[in-house]
C-alpha cells in the first residue's frame, strides 16, 4: 500500500477519534481540528514504519501523537494568557495608560524601533515572552540588577516618547 493510501485510510479510521481526544484537552473547536492536522502532519514523516494502519499499535501511536500536540497547543495558550497577565499586571509599566499603546499597535512598534537595541531586546523580553529578569540576565550574560535597569529606563523612554507620540510635547 502507498503512503498516501495509508495516509488516507488513517484519516478515514481515526480522524474522529482524535479530534474528540484534542477537544477533551483544548475545549475549542477550531484548535482541536488544528491539533489534528498537526498530528498527520507529523505522522507523514513516520509513514515508512507503519505496516498495518488499522492495527492498535497504530492507533494507540495516533492518539498518543495528538494528545501531545494538544497538550502542546494547550500549554502555548496558557504561556500566552499568562504573558498578557503578566504585562497587565505590571504596575509602573502601565500606570500612565500604556494599555493604550497595545490598542495602537501601529504606536507601539514606532515607539519600540526607537529603543535602543538593548532596552527594546529587554522589553520583548520581559513583557513579550514572560521572562523575568534573572532569566534575561542569564541569556544576555548581564547581571540581573543590570537587566532591572534597563527594564526601567526603557519603561521611562517608552513613557516618554508615548507622549511626544500622542501629544507632542
Amino acid at each position: 500500500m502507498r503512503d498516501d493510501e495509508k495516509l488516507s485510510l488513517l484519516y478515514e479510521l481515526y480522524e474522529q477519534q482524535l479530534y474528540w481526544v484534542a477537544y477533551s484537552v483544548l475545549h475549542q473547536e477550531q484548535q482541536a481540528e488544528d491539533a489534528v492536522q498537526d498530528t498527520f502532519e507529523k505522522l507523514v514523516k513516520k509513514m515508512n514504519g507503519i505496516q498495518d494502519p488499522a492495527s492498535a499499535e497504530v492507533k494507540y501511536l495516533l492518539l498518543r501523537m495528538v494528545k501531545n500536540t494538544a497538550i502542546d497547543k494547550y500549554r502555548k495558550n496558557n504561556r500566552e494568557k499568562q504573558v498578557i497577565s503578566r504585562i497587565s499586571n505590571q504596575k509602573s509599566f502601565f500606570t500612565s495608560n500604556i494599555s493604550s499603546i497595545v490598542e495602537n499597535h501601529e504606536l507601539l512598534e514606532r515607539i519600540l524601533t526607537k529603543l535602543n537595541p538593548e532596552s527594546r531586546e529587554v522589553v520583548q523580553y520581559h513583557y513579550f515572552l514572560g521572562l523575568t529578569y534573572g532569566e534575561i540576565s542569564g541569556i544576555l550574560g548581564v547581571s540581573e540588577d543590570a537587566i532591572a535597569k534597563r527594564c526601567e529606563r526603557a519603561r521611562k523612554q517608552i513613557r516618554t516618547m508615548k507622549e511626544v507620540e500622542e501629544y507632542g510635547k
